[in-house]
């Protein structure tokens, strides 16, 4: 049943638009990749782009998955070692307890931007403080525990990072599954062969490599 909605799903566009139109085969393929070279009968092309249009949103899903449960563990770290309310969900607050080791340090700071920009108005240093300070309280134990809240952090960040490439990528592969509908739709109107190929591959690291080329 999946495959065949799935089936439905990539001929449904050749249906309504028809075969032979240049434009028609980009804007199919613009919206799902690989439909347009489906209706002009590029049959491993069409399984290529659709691939990677799958494999793709899988990883990205997966990245963003993975991205929440990091923003979950260290929450919850962070509430345990320092105290942190780990309810809390703007970025300013656990910016704040990652670059300061507690909320004295971090008020302190403040006050030495606030003293910078306004030495010799303590009513302005006093309102700067009170506009920039998050609320909450928090003090890590020791610098390890601290450290280690700083690689959660940045392995969240990391992680978030690949998602957008990977939804870069998702943006490049209907791009290039609309050119290369296009362009082969053109060649076969007029030789009836296209010699236009395409690749796009991301390994577990993250790494992506994406080709558009002609064979001779």
């Amino acid at each position: 049943m999946k495959r065949a909605g799935l089936f439905m799903l990539v001929l449904f566009p050749a249906i309504l638009l028809g075969r032979g139109n240049p434009w028609r085969a980009g804007l199919s393929s613009l919206i799902l990749p690989g439909s347009g070279e489906h209706y002009l009968g590029l049959k491993t092309r069409t399984y290529g782009f659709l691939s990677a249009e799958v494999s793709l949103w899988l990883t990205y899903a997966g990245f963003t998955y993975h991205a929440r449960r990091l923003d979950e563990d260290y929450r919850i770290y962070a509430y345990s070692k320092c105290g942190a309310d780990p309810d809390r969900a703007d970025g300013d607050y656990w910016q704040a307890i990652e670059l300061n080791m507690n909320r004295d340090a971090y008020l302190e700071k403040l006050w030495r931007e606030a003293r910078s920009y306004y030495p010799d108005n303590p009513d302005s240093q006093e309102a700067y403080v009170r506009q920039h300070a998050v609320a909450g309280d928090w003090n890590w134990p020791s610098k390890a525990e601290w450290f280690y809240f700083q690689d959660m952090r940045k392995a969240s960040r990391i992680t978030r990072q690949r998602a957008e490439v990977t939804l870069g990528f998702i943006i490049v592969n209907h791009v290039a599954s609309a050119v290369d509908a296009f362009i082969s739709s053109r060649l076969l109107g007029d030789s009836g062969a296209s010699s236009f190929d395409f690749d796009i591959r991301i390994n577990p690291s993250g790494r992506s490599t994406v080709a558009l080329y002609r064979k001779f």
